[in-house]
């Protein structure tokens, strides 16, 4: 049984064929990497500034919640409480 040997055209164009598969891969992934400072909603692995009014705001995207409340504050012990509040989505 003889062996076949690659031609070195063979092997051209295997190579190219791998260069332009891994940057299409690349191109792809970089198109889907999102920007942190311009996404908009609620994202819950983001730092908040609380204010005294209710307000929060998220302290790298720059987006406000705010938080108003319906009725009265129910103690249950020294460290749980709760009260119902309207929250309006993100600004």
């Amino acid at each position: 049984m003889q062996r076949v040997r690659p031609s070195a055209a063979g092997i051209r164009v295997s190579l190219r064929l791998a260069i332009i598969l891994s940057l299409l891969t690349t191109a792809s992934s970089l198109a889907l990497a999102q920007n942190e400072n311009e996404t908009v909603g609620f994202q819950s692995n983001h730092i908040f500034e609380s204010g005294q009014f209710g307000e929060n705001i998220d302290i790298l995207n720059g987006g406000l919640n705010l938080n108003t409340p319906i009725g009265p504050r129910y103690q249950v012990s020294r460290f749980l409480g709760y009260q119902l509040q309207l929250g309006l989505p993100p600004i």
